[in-house]
């Protein structure tokens, strides 16, 4: 009974950390649509994209908000790991093939 409930235990561990990935990542798509604060903004979105790095949507915004706050570096990366995640997004597809001069 006890490795059972430990197990339930991890799963709801993973659940609760998804659940925090999406709110982050909802928190920062807020910020950066009504143009507040790119550096705050850039913390909730790398909180989503640490906790999920799978999911290619959190790596995209965090793309953008770092391309915004002028981190060029840390933007081409996120562009490139989006395109990993997702060979198909044209927005990261043309940042990556186009645009970066290093």
């Amino acid at each position: 009974m006890d490795e059972l409930l430990d197990g339930g235990e991890a799963f709801l561990g993973f659940v609760v950390d998804l659940l925090r990935a999406e709110a982050a990542y909802a928190v920062a798509r807020i910020m950066s649509r009504y143009n507040l604060d790119v550096k705050e903004s850039c913390t909730y979105a790398q909180r989503a994209a640490e906790a999920d790095p799978k999911r290619a949507e959190y790596q995209l915004l965090l793309a953008k908000l770092y391309e915004q706050a002028g981190m060029k570096q840390l933007a081409k990366k996120h562009f490139e790991e989006t395109l990993a995640l997702d060979p198909a997004n044209v927005e990261a597809k043309n940042k990556v093939k186009g645009r970066w001069p290093f």
